[in-house]
C-alpha cells in the first residue's frame, strides 16, 4: 500500500471543462480466503488544496530566507556592531564587527559571547547596561544606553546601545530581540 500525489486532468461534470487536480492514490492487493490474489483495490483522494498550499508555503519560505539573507548582509557591512538575543537576554547572533573590535575568535558558543560582552563592558557601565537592556526585554520597549566597550587593543570606546524588541502580531515579545551597538 502506498500513496503519492499525482497530477491529473479531470473533467468537471458541472462545467464540462478540464481541471488540474492532485490525487493521492492508494493501491491494495486483494486476496481470497485462501490467500490468492483476486484483484487490486484503488482509492483516489483529492489533495489539490494541500499540494497548492505546500507550494505556496515553499515559495514564502524562500522569500523569507532571501529577506533574512539580505538583512544579514546589510547588518554585516554597516560600521556598527549588531546582535540579537532571545527573550531571556542570551545572545543568538553577533555581527562580524563584534569579533573584529573585541578580538574574540568567531565560531565559539553564544555563552562565550555573553561572557566576553560582560567582560568588555566598562565596570562603571555594567549595572546601567544590565538595567536598561533587561527593562527593554521585560517591557518590550526600546532600550537605549551609552556604554564603553574595551576593544582588542585594550582601549575603551563609547557605543550607543539600543535594544529593539521584536514583537509578534499580538504586540508581545517575540522569541528574539534585535540589538545593535
Amino acid at each position: 500500500m502506498w500513496a503519492r500525489p499525482c497530477p491529473s486532468s479531470l473533467l468537471d461534470a458541472a462545467t464540462g471543462q478540464r481541471q488540474q487536480r492532485y490525487l493521492d492514490f492508494t493501491y491494495q492487493l486483494q486476496h481470497d480466503h485462501q490467500g490468492q490474489p483476486t484483484g487490486i483495490l484503488a482509492f483516489g483522494v483529492d489533495v489539490t488544496q494541500q499540494v497548492l498550499a505546500r507550494r505556496e508555503t515553499e515559495v514564502l519560505q524562500g522569500e523569507v530566507r532571501a529577506a533574512d539573507d539580505r538583512l544579514r548582509r546589510q547588518a554585516e557591512v554597516l560600521p556598527i556592531i549588531t546582535f540579537t538575543t532571545d527573550h531571556t537576554g542570551r545572545t543568538t547572533y553577533m555581527s562580524p564587527q563584534w569579533y573584529a573590535f573585541t578580538g574574540q575568535k568567531p565560531g565559539g558558543s553564544w555563552e562565550e559571547v555573553d561572557a566576553v560582552w560582560a567582560e568588555r563592558l566598562h565596570p562603571d557601565d555594567r549595572e546601567k547596561a544590565t538595567y536598561h537592556i533587561q527593562k527593554s526585554i521585560d517591557f518590550a520597549q526600546l532600550g537605549r544606553v551609552e556604554v564603553r566597550l574595551r576593544g582588542a587593543n585594550g582601549q575603551y570606546r563609547w557605543f550607543l546601545t539600543e535594544a529593539v524588541p521584536e514583537l509578534n502580531a499580538a504586540g508581545q515579545p517575540a522569541p528574539a530581540l534585535r540589538l545593535h551597538a
